[in-house]
C-alpha cells in the first residue's frame, strides 16, 4: 500500500467522524505525470497514449474520494447532493483479488486506451474497466506538458484531493463576467446612490420587442429619447432581491414547470414556489400536489386541447412578481392560493394567509377588479390583515375609470364599487403605457387603466411573462393592470429583504413607495390623481455602449447595428433596425434587405423579412382597433370624438379587411406561421353552406363595437348614431326596438353586437333567453319590412357579403 492510500483512510476516517454541511462546486485539477514530460501536442502517440492512462488513473482516485466521502455533500437544506446519484451506477467497493478500473470517456478529444477487453489482471489482482460519462469527474484538455480535469468537489475534500501524488494544482471554477471596461454602469457608484448592500444587474439585450422594459423602467429616471442616445434595457436591483419574503398571490392557479420557477436548490438562496391551497365555495382544500394548482375561472384560465385547464393568469403574476427571468422580487418565496372569483373565497384566502404568514414579512398580491357592492365583511378582513402586519397591493383594473368612488344606491345596490381599488389600507396600482416601443417618447397611463385618488403608485402594465403550458423555457406576453401590480408587490418584497431590520406596516410601506417614485412624468392622467411613477431607489441614467464607436470595440459581430447605434439581436424579430432601408449599418453588424426573395438569405433571416414586411403592411389597420367601451360596454370616448375615428374605419376598409385580410397584407400569409398578429386573429363558427371550408370568421369584439357606433341612421337627412349605440351612452333601457331596423347599417351592426354577446354568455354560462329573442326580432319580418327614409348615404355603402365597396356587412346567424 502506498503512502497517498494510507493518507487518504486516515482522512476519510476522520470525514466519516464529522459530517459538516459543506459547499459543493466544480474544480479544475492540473495533473503532470512527469517533469520532463514535453508539451502533449506535440508528443509521440506511445507518450500521448502513457499519459491518457495515467491521467485516468489519478481520476480514479478522485472519484474513490468522493464515492468515499459522499457523506460530506450535505446541502444547506440538509438533504445530499443530487449530483451523487451517478455513484449509485458504479459501486466501487474492493473485493480480494478484484477492483473496478473506470474509463472516463473524454468528450472534447476522442481517445483510445487500447483495453485488453472487459478484465484483466494488474499485480494479480483482477481488474474490471468501465468506460462512463461522468458528471462528477471528467478530461477538460491538455495544458503543455499537463492534463486538466474537471472533478465536482465538496469543500472537506479538496485538501485531501491536493494530497494525490502528480497532482500539481487545484482551482475552483469561477462564473467569468465581462471585462470592467466594457461595462458601462458603475457598481459603486449605485451602492452609494441607493444604500443596498450589494447590486445585482440582469443585463437585458434590445430585443423582443422592447418588452423587458417593465423591469428597466424600476431602475431609472424618465428617458428622453434624443437621436444620438440608447436607452438602458438593464435592470438593477439589490442582491437580497425578496430574500425570506412571501409572497401570496390570490389568483386562478399555478404551474411551476418552468424554468423562470427556479427555488435554487441547495444554495443559500433556496426559496418556496408553491400551490397551497384551493379554496371554493368559502372551503379551503390544502394542496396535495404543490407544482400545480389551478380553479376552473372561465376568465382567465385557458383550455387545452384535452380538456384540462391551465391557469394562465395566475402563471404570468407569479412570473411577474418574482420570476428568475422576467420577475422583480427574484429571490421571494411565492405562494398561490387558487380562488374562484367570489368574496367568500377571498374571505377565506384572507384568513389562510394570515394563519401562514408572518407579520412584516408577508405581502399580497391581488390582481382581480370588478364593479362590485361594496362588502364591509371584506373591508374589515382587510383592516384586520393591516394591523396584522400584512401588506396589500391591489389592481387598480381595465375599465379607463375612476376605480375610487363608492357610489350609493346605485342600481339597487347600497354601495357599489370597484373591487379592490375603492378599499382601504389597500396600496392601488395603475398601468402604465410604456415600452420604448417605435417612437414611444412619454409614459402615459394605459388607455385602459383606471384611475383616481386611490391610486397610489403606476407600474408598467405590458410585460413578458413565463409561459408554462407551452413548455419549461417559454414566455407570453400580457398586458394590463393584472400586471403592473406584481410588479409593485415585487417591488414591495425587495425593499423589505434589503431592510430586515424594519417591521415595515401597510402605511410605511406606501409613504416609501411614494416618496421613492419619480413624480408628475405620467402623462393624460386625469385630474385628481396622484402622477407616481413605480422606482426602487436607483435614478441616475447610463447609456450603453454604441455598436458604431469608431474604435470598433463594440461592433455587433453576428447581429445588427441600428441607426442609432444599438445592437439588435437578429433573431429577435425586432428587424425594424436590421433592414437597410432603415438605416441598419452594414460596418458594424449584420444587415437585411426589404427583399425577402433574395437567395443570400438564411430560413431564419427570410423569416425576419417576412415578419416585418408584414407589420409593415398592417400599420394602416392598427385604426380599425380603437377602443370605445369598456369590459361592461359602457364609452370611454365622447360621442363628438367617435366621427373622427368612424372616417378612418371606413378610409382603411377594416370590414372588408378583416374578411380579406391578405388581400391588404399579403406577406402576412407567411409571416403568421412565424409570430402572432393581434390584427389577424380570429375566431370560427362551422357554418353550412358558407365558403371557406364550412368555416365562417367570426369578428373581434372590437370590430363588432366599432361596426356599431361607425353605423349610421340616416333619416330626415341628418346622420346619427344608431340607437343600440345611444343606449350604451345613455345605460337607459331600449324602450322602441324598431328604431334600430329604419337603417339596415344600424341593423346588420346591432345584430353583431347581440350575437357577440350571446356567444360570450354561452361561454360564461350566463343566460340568453333575452338576447336570443332580441336576435330573433333584428331577423324578424317585421324588423326587415321596417326601413323608413333610408338615405342613399346608407345605399351606397351597405353591401352583400360579395360586393368590392366600401363597408361590408355579413348576417351569421340567420
Amino acid at each position: 500500500m502506498n503512502s497517498f492510500s494510507l493518507l487518504y483512510i486516515f482522512v476519510a476516517f476522520i470525514n466519516y467522524s464529522l459530517v459538516v454541511l459543506a459547499k459543493n462546486h466544480y474544480y479544475i485539477i492540473s495533473i503532470r505525470r512527469n517533469e520532463s514530460d514535453i508539451e502533449y501536442d506535440k508528443s509521440t502517440k506511445n507518450i500521448q497514449y502513457a499519459i491518457d492512462n495515467f491521467v485516468n488513473d489519478r481520476m480514479n482516485d478522485i472519484y474513490n474520494i468522493i464515492y468515499e466521502n459522499e457523506n460530506t455533500y450535505t446541502l444547506d437544506n440538509g438533504k445530499k447532493d443530487s449530483k451523487l446519484e451517478e455513484l449509485k451506477l458504479y459501486k466501487l467497493e474492493k473485493r480480494s483479488n478484484y477492483r473496478k478500473r473506470l474509463i472516463f470517456k473524454d468528450r472534447n478529444r476522442v481517445k483510445d486506451y487500447k483495453t485488453n477487453g472487459n478484465k484483466r489482471s494488474v499485480d494479480t489482482n483482477e481488474v474490471e474497466e468501465i468506460e462512463i460519462e461522468s458528471d462528477l469527474v471528467s478530461p477538460i484538455c491538455p495544458i503543455l506538458n499537463y492534463y486538466a480535469v474537471r472533478a465536482y468537489l465538496s469543500d472537506n475534500i479538496v485538501d485531501i484531493v491536493k494530497q494525490i501524488p502528480n497532482v500539481i494544482a487545484v482551482e475552483r471554477s469561477k462564473k467569468l463576467k465581462n471585462a470592467s471596461q466594457y461595462n458601462y454602469f458603475d457598481i459603486k457608484q449605485i451602492k452609494k446612490e441607493t444604500h443596498w448592500s450589494d447590486v445585482s444587474v440582469q443585463e437585458n439585450n434590445y430585443h423582443i420587442n422592447d418588452h423587458f422594459t417593465h423591469l428597466s423602467i424600476l431602475s431609472q429616471d424618465k428617458y428622453t429619447e434624443s437621436d444620438d442616445s440608447n436607452y438602458d434595457f438593464n435592470y438593477y436591483y439589490p442582491s437580497t432581491a425578496g430574500k425570506g419574503i412571501d409572497v401570496f398571490l390570490i389568483d386562478n392557479g399555478l404551474w411551476i414547470n418552468n424554468n423562470d420557477f427556479d427555488t435554487y436548490e441547495g444554495t443559500k438562496d433556496q426559496r418556496t414556489i408553491t400551490c397551497d391551497a384551493v379554496i371554493s365555495n368559502g372551503i379551503i382544500s390544502p394542496t396535495e400536489d404543490k407544482s400545480k394548482c389551478i380553479i376552473k375561472e372561465t376568465r382567465t384560465d385557458r383550455t387545452l386541447s384535452d380538456g384540462s385547464f391551465y391557469p394562465e393568469h395566475g402563471v404570468m403574476t407569479s412570473s411577474v412578481v418574482g420570476g428568475t427571468t422576467y420577475g422583480v422580487a427574484k429571490k421571494a418565496n411565492i405562494h398561490m392560493i387558487a380562488t374562484e372569483y367570489e368574496t367568500i373565497d377571498d374571505l377565506a384566502a384572507f384568513d389562510f394567509i394570515k394563519q401562514k404568514g408572518k407579520p412584516h414579512k408577508t405581502v399580497i398580491n391581488i390582481s382581480r377588479s370588478g364593479e362590485e357592492e361594496f362588502s364591509d365583511s371584506i373591508q374589515n378582513k382587510i383592516n384586520e390583515l393591516t394591523d396584522y402586519g400584512i401588506i396589500i397591493f391591489v389592481a387598480a383594473g381595465n375599465d379607463s375609470s375612476d376605480c375610487c368612488e363608492i357610489n350609493e344606491n346605485y342600481f339597487g345596490l347600497s354601495k357599489y364599487s370597484h373591487l379592490y381599488g375603492s378599499y382601504e389600507n389597500v396600496i392601488t396600482v395603475g398601468a402604465l403605457e410604456f415600452t420604448r416601443e417605435r417612437n414611444k417618447k412619454d409614459i402615459s397611463r394605459a388607455y385602459y387603466s383606471n384611475y383616481g385618488p386611490c391610486v397610489d403608485v403606476y407600474a408598467p402594465g405590458k410585460v413578458i411573462a413565463a409561459n408554462s403550458y407551452k413548455g419549461y423555457s417559454n414566455f407570453t406576453l400580457a398586458e394590463g393592470t393584472s400586471f403592473a401590480t406584481p410588479i409593485v408587490t415585487g417591488v414591495a418584497a425587495t425593499l423589505m429583504s434589503e431592510h430586515p431590520e424594519i417591521d415595515f406596516t401597510y402605511q410605511s410601506m406606501k409613504k416609501l413607495l411614494i416618496d421613492m417614485s419619480i413624480k408628475d412624468v405620467i402623462d393624460y392622467l386625469p385630474s385628481g390623481t396622484p402622477n407616481h411613477l413605480i422606482n426602487n431607489g436607483k435614478h441616475t441614467i447610463y447609456e450603453p455602449f454604441k455598436c458604431n464607436d469608431p474604435s470598433g470595440k463594440y461592433n455587433c459581430k453576428s447581429d445588427c447595428c441600428g441607426k442609432n447605434g444599438r445592437c439588435v439581436d437578429i433573431d429577435s424579430y425586432s428587424t425594424e433596425e436590421c433592414i437597410i432601408e432603415n438605416g441598419c449599418q452594414t460596418k458594424y453588424g449584420k444587415c437585411l434587405n426589404l427583399n425577402y426573395e433574395d437567395p443570400k438569405f438564411t430560413k431564419e433571416e427570410r423569416k425576419l423579412v417576412v415578419v416585418h414586411r408584414c407589420k409593415e403592411e398592417l400599420k394602416p389597420f392598427e385604426k380599425c382597433m380603437f377602443i370605445t367601451v369598456n369590459r361592461f360596454y359602457r364609452p370611454i370616448i365622447s360621442p363628438d370624438r367617435i366621427d373622427g375615428f368612424c372616417v378612418d374605419f371606413r378610409k382603411y376598409h377594416c370590414q372588408n379587411f378583416y374578411y380579406e385580410p391578405y388581400k391588404y397584407a399579403p406577406s402576412c400569409e407567411e409571416a403568421q406561421n412565424y409570430e402572432y398578429f393581434t390584427y389577424l386573429d380570429r375566431e370560427y363558427e362551422e357554418e353550412e353552406n358558407i365558403m371557406m371550408d364550412n368555416y365562417v370568421p367570426i369578428p373581434s369584439r372590437e370590430l363588432i363595437i366599432n361596426s356599431l357606433f361607425c353605423a349610421r341612421d340616416y333619416r330626415n337627412g341628418k346622420e346619427e348614431l344608431c340607437s343600440a349605440a345611444k343606449v350604451l351612452y345613455t345605460s337607459k333601457e331600449e324602450k322602441f326596438r324598431i328604431e334600430n331596423c329604419y337603417s339596415e347599417e344600424c341593423r346588420q351592426s346591432y345584430l353583431e353586437f347581440v350575437n357577440y354577446q350571446i356567444r360570450s354568455n354561452e361561454r360564461m354560462g350566463y343566460r340568453t333567453k333575452d338576447l336570443v329573442e332580441l336576435r330573433d326580432y333584428l331577423n324578424s319580418e317585421e324588423c326587415l319590412s321596417a326601413k323608413l327614409n333610408v338615405g342613399p348615404k346608407a345605399n351606397s355603402s351597405t353591401t352583400t357579403a360579395t360586393s368590392t365597396t366600401t363597408t361590408t356587412y355579413i348576417n351569421y346567424y340567420k
